[in-house]
């Protein structure tokens, strides 16, 4: 498949992902950014593409909002098959949903664990870098 073509089609996957996590608060910000914009904590999915061919991987973070740092960390967990494509529509629209049962599967509550102030604080096992739970603790 020529890149041009894979990158437009990965785009259309994404933005056709995005919705299906429209009903718990989730919003497409960039392109391979899905975010839940919290006041303290916004949890996000981040897809990324790969680039040796039609393959997806799905990472999932937490930002504390009053962190320093400039980017999303990618702080979660991630799934290294979450979805592969092809130029042939029932192709795309089976990673579409593949990726969407990802998310609402394994990545929502994940990030729901993790997007509450006190357990982030409480538990020795979190993700988060010891900058973001400074942060998080004023």
């Amino acid at each position: 498949m020529e890149k041009r073509v894979e990158r437009n089609i990965a785009r259309r996957i994404v933005r056709a992902v995005a919705p299906q996590l429209g009903d718990v608060g989730f919003r497409q910000t960039k392109p391979t950014y899905v975010i839940r914009p919290g006041d303290i904590v916004t949890p996000f999915f981040h897809f990324h593409k790969f680039t040796f061919g039609p393959y997806f991987r799905i990472h999932l973070g937490v930002r504390v909002m009053n962190d320093t740092f400039v980017a999303l960390a990618l702080n979660g967990p991630s799934h290294e098959h979450a979805g592969e494509y092809s130029e042939r529509e029932d192709d795309i629209q089976h990673c579409v949903r593949a990726m969407a049962t990802y998310c609402r599967a394994q990545g929502l509550p994940w990030l729901e664990r993790w997007s509450d102030r006190e357990a982030l604080l409480a538990d020795k096992d979190t993700r988060l870098h010891p900058e973001d739970r400074e942060a998080l603790s004023k």
